[in-house]
C-alpha cells in the first residue's frame, strides 16, 4: 500500500518530468527557427543557381548561333 510519503515522492518526480518537458518544447521551438532559417536560405542558393545557369546558357547560345 502507498504512503503519504510514497505519494509525494511519485509527485516530485512529475514535477521534474513536466520541467524536462517544458525544457524540451523550448529547444524544440529553438531547433524549428533554425530549420526554416536552413530552407530559406536554400531557397535564396537554388535560385541564383538557377538563374545563373539560365544566363550561362543565353550567352553559350548567343555565341554559338552567331
Amino acid at each position: 500500500m502507498a504512503t503519504k510519503d510514497d505519494i509525494g515522492e511519485v509527485k516530485d518526480e512529475i514535477k521534474e518530468v513536466r520541467d524536462d518537458v517544458s525544457r524540451l518544447e523550448v529547444k524544440m521551438e529553438s531547433i524549428k527557427g533554425l530549420i526554416k532559417k536552413s530552407k530559406v536560405d536554400s531557397i535564396k542558393w537554388m535560385f541564383a543557381l538557377w538563374a545563373t545557369q539560365i544566363g550561362i546558357m543565353i550567352a553559350a547560345l548567343k555565341f554559338f548561333i552567331k
